[in-house]
């Protein structure tokens, strides 16, 4: 046998444990899985099989685990979906607490989506354990849940989240002091939230990362304040299905340099439009692949009291 087909079958069973260990994943983090699904099934009223994949029996194979993405070069789980985990067949829901120290094995994880499953909140005592060790966490989907705005102090312990999604929660009433916690995202979708009174903007003043800002859907009132001025950062924002009304006749609004998508559709704003807002009509509106789930265009000003497009004076 030559040397050179000697180093190539070195190489590939070099290869082939590689791919096999990161197939495999970490077994701490597959017993830590077992352990989360063996929570799931006592807490919740799933009546099918839950997470028929996810067995004691296949050792080591927890990457290829519905719902489980893990790197294909260090073997770690960084994408975990447990949506829809708490639905009886009716489609009725409980209210339950999560105990999020179980997530502590997951130190690599990226993604985590624990969205539409009616959770109420972190078990006692265990909310300050269970994000300790997430360092890495930049995504997180909690939407259509029960969650109030308690739960956005224990946010305040993951320092690289970008992305939250809290729709269908009720956040009411939000202030300076919650959102405090928020002011590194990059992301931020609070539709459906039952929120109300003047839009936030002034309490946002420290959102300086901020590009996507979904407030649609709520009780908001008034117009839109100068304050928006200082979201520089912002790229798309919906204000959709409010009760806001005013002109939109502000410089502060169309000083926004990055502005591509706008939806304030279903509000009652009047007047004639600013010509900042003309440019918008020619751009895509599948830039941000549908965070702002409602947008069917770039610009949506539909079933508001506007008129042709004017400049300041």
């Amino acid at each position: 046998m030559g040397w050179p087909l000697v180093k190539y079958l070195l190489w590939s069973l070099l290869l082939f444990v590689q791919i096999h260990e990161h197939r495999a994943c970490i077994e701490e983090e597959r017993m830590g899985l077992l352990e989360l699904k063996a929570f799931l099934k006592s807490h919740t009223n799933y009546t099918k099989p839950l997470l028929p994949t996810w067995v004691y029996e296949t050792k080591g194979g927890c990457c290829s685990w519905e719902w489980v993405n893990c790197s294909t070069n260090t073997g770690h789980v960084i994408n975990l979906t447990l949506s829809n985990i708490n639905i009886l067949q009716d489609y009725v829901r409980g209210t339950w607490f999560f105990n999020v120290s179980l997530l502590q094995p997951f130190k690599e994880l990226r993604i985590l989506d624990l969205s539409n499953n009616g959770i109420a909140g972190w078990l006692r005592n265990e909310e300050s354990n269970g994000f300790s060790n997430m360092s890495k966490l930049t995504q997180l989907n909690l939407r259509d849940n029960n969650f109030d705005k308690e739960i956005l102090r224990s946010l305040g312990a993951l320092p690289v989240l970008k992305s939250l999604d809290l729709s269908f929660n009720n956040m009411w009433p939000l202030s300076s002091k919650e959102l405090v916690y928020l002011s590194n995202l990059e992301v931020l979708i609070l539709q459906c939230c039952g929120l109300n009174g003047s839009l936030p903007f002034k309490d946002m003043a420290n959102f300086s990362n901020l590009e996507i800002l979904d407030l649609s859907g709520n009780d908001f009132t008034g117009s839109i304040t100068p304050y928006i001025g200082a979201l520089s950062s912002l790229k798309a924002i919906s204000l959709s299905d409010n009760r806001l009304n005013g002109t939109l006749n502000t410089p502060e609004f169309c000083a926004l340099k990055k502005l591509e998508e706008i939806d304030l559709a279903g509000n009652g704003f009047e007047g004639m439009l600013p010509p900042c807002l003309k440019n918008l009509t020619s751009l895509s509106s599948d830039l941000y692949k549908g965070l702002i789930l409602d947008m069917v265009s770039a610009l949506d000003l539909s079933f508001n009291k506007l008129t042709e497009f004017r400049s300041f004076s």
